[in-house]
């Protein structure tokens, strides 16, 4: 391999990197965002797990 085409692979992974993290990332604030709905209509509802979850999320 050329020193091109090491580069070109390096940034072609790098590039499916940050498209995956992305990715879940805003999966995962999608289903907060759902949960927090349900949470504000449900209170009663609102699961230890999920506040788990947000101490993660603000902690990000």
């Amino acid at each position: 391999m050329s020193g091109n085409e090491i580069w070109s692979a390096r940034e072609e992974t790098k590039n499916k990197l940050k498209t995956t993290l992305k990715n879940s990332l805003f999966i995962f604030f999608e289903e907060a965002r759902k949960s927090y709905a349900g949470e504000r209509h449900n209170p009663r509802e609102f699961s230890e797990k999920r506040k788990k979850d947000y101490k993660i999320i603000y902690s990000l």
